[in-house]
């Protein structure tokens, strides 16, 4: 047997499988910097995993699986485009903020949670957001301008000021009835008075003529018209001391009489 020729082919598969381990190993560095590349923009990560896997060979590729980034930046891009459509989907199906019902583009307020959604602008009446300042189609601020009323809307405050304003006219016209119906109590009670006194039923006293009174009886008639049975309405029917002077006072019931009763 040839030893030389055993050692040569020896030799030969030595060198061939040196320089496949050798190619295999520079192939792995060179598939760890592509796949970091693949996974991350960051350059001193891409250089770090290549050297890992370039100074322990296989054992520096098993770090690598473990430490390597789950998703590479394709699968990454993949993924938002997935997330934004998802998202645009949603956007589309509009749904209410407070109560996550279903709702249309131009609802202004939710018919299920009566959340307000949007409301129309002061100017061109274009549906916008109720939290927005200015109107994106006209250019208009939103904000009222103080002591303008606006033309053709009635808002709740204005409705319960009529309310009020309506509930004090009634109160007011309820108790001039009160008023107007003691009076007229107040003056039945002294025609009645009277017709007590001898000087007839308080039917046959009539405003426009005299009144005739017994001669026996004057002096009672003064005597009961100072007294209190007839009830001064001076105080509810005659202005005051200023006004009296620059002109006439209506004259009261019981000066009425008073003063028919004294005539000769």
């Amino acid at each position: 047997m040839n030893w030389s020729n055993v050692s040569l082919a020896v030799l030969g598969l030595s060198a061939f499988f040196g320089a496949f381990l050798v190619a295999l190993w520079v192939s792995l560095v060179i598939w760890t910097f592509r796949d970091m590349r693949s996974r991350s923009r960051d350059a001193f990560a891409q250089l770090l995993a290549a050297l890992m896997v370039l100074v322990l060979g296989p054992f520096g590729v098993v770090l690598y699986f473990i430490l390597r980034p789950r998703e590479t930046l394709a699968e990454k891009y993949e993924r938002s485009l997935e997330e934004e459509a998802l998202l645009q989907d949603i956007e589309e199906r509009r749904i209410c903020p407070g109560c996550k019902q279903p709702i249309e583009s131009d609802f202004m307020i939710c018919p299920i949670c009566n959340t307000r959604l949007r409301q129309s602008c002061l100017h061109c009446g274009r549906l916008i957001h109720p939290r927005w300042s200015l109107c994106p189609y006209c250019a208009q601020s939103q904000k009222p301008v103080p002591g303008a009323a606006q033309a053709g809307r009635v808002t709740l405050m204005d409705l319960e000021h009529e309310e009020e304003l309506l509930g004090a006219g009634a109160g007011a016209f309820g108790l001039a009835d009160r008023e107007l119906e003691s009076i007229a109590e107040l003056e039945a009670e002294a025609m009645r008075n009277l017709s007590e006194t001898g000087y007839g039923a308080p039917s046959d006293l009539a405003w426009d003529q005299p009144v005739e009174a017994p001669a026996e009886g004057v002096a009672d008639v003064d005597l009961y018209l100072s007294s209190d049975k007839v009830l001064d309405l001076s105080s509810a029917d005659v202005e005051t001391e200023e006004q009296a002077e620059t002109e006439p006072a209506e004259e009261t019931p019981a000066q009425r009489i008073r003063s028919l009763l004294k005539r000769p």
